[in-house]
């Protein structure tokens, strides 16, 4: 509830301000020259207490230990999927485990690196959320060639880089 509110008033505060911008905006144009330094004077202000506001929410977390409390949350969940992830991609008997194959069937050729990595994030989102081993062949070459991957990032798994076993399932990607 606390946490609620407190974005609430930070989204409502980022909001109001949105609107008396525009506002302010539209209204200068209509300002005469003689008054145009009392309009932007009260922009300003405007400008000064909105951004004290924002201030004040960021510090309210602090103010009774909730921005610990959510780092705490954060490093529990962060470990929390750590832990399932290595669990899935190192299991303790490979050729039993379900796996998730991601190969190059569906890759534009136009494809690069980047698109290459989201389409592997993607697989491990998959197959995470599955419970399966993702397994992306490394005779398949689509992540790049040679050994430049290996020499980029560490392996999927310590324990389980084949996709031999009954339980494979060939991801499709996309339709």
């Amino acid at each position: 509830d606390y946490e609620y509110l407190r974005r609430r008033i930070y989204s409502n505060t980022k909001e109001f301000w949105y609107y008396a911008n525009a506002e302010f905006n539209a209204l200068e144009t209509l300002v005469e020259d003689m008054d145009a330094l009392n309009f932007l004077r009260v922009k300003q202000l405007a400008h000064e207490n909105y951004m004290s506001l924002l201030l004040d929410n960021l510090k309210l977390a602090d103010v009774d230990q909730h921005s610990r409390w959510r780092q705490q949350m954060f490093d529990h969940l962060s470990g929390l999927v750590q832990w399932r992830l290595n669990r899935l991609q190192n299991p303790l008997y490979c050729k039993g485990a379900k796996k998730l194959i991601c190969n190059s069937t569906f890759i534009d050729s136009d494809c690069g690196f980047t698109c290459r990595v989201h389409i592997l994030l993607n697989c491990l989102v998959i197959a995470y959320v599955n419970g399966r081993t993702l397994i992306v062949p490394a005779e398949d070459g689509w992540l790049m060639q040679g050994d430049e991957w290996e020499s980029l990032f560490l392996p999927l798994s310590d324990t389980c880089l084949t996709s031999h076993g009954q339980t494979t399932l060939k991801w499709p990607g996309i339709s």
